[in-house]
């Protein structure tokens, strides 16, 4: 779950997952499109990212909220 902590909607937001390891290194980065219209602040929604055989090296996710480009 990820909620939006900007002080703004993000009409065309992205979450991003990043998957590191314990020395904070990134081992997998991916960027998916939040659909469902505007995203407010303070709203949060629930997200599926599948990772591909992600490895035995992650110790942590790290989501986050990125404008749409």
């Amino acid at each position: 779950e990820v909620t939006n902590k900007a002080s703004s909607e993000r009409p065309d937001a992205y979450i991003r997952v990043r998957l590191l390891d314990k020395q904070g290194g990134i081992v997998r980065d991916k960027r998916q499109f939040i659909g469902g219209g505007p995203f407010a602040p303070g709203e949060s929604r629930s997200f599926t990212i599948i990772f591909s055989d992600p490895g035995e090296k992650v110790a942590k996710a790290i989501p986050a909220i990125e404008p749409g480009r």
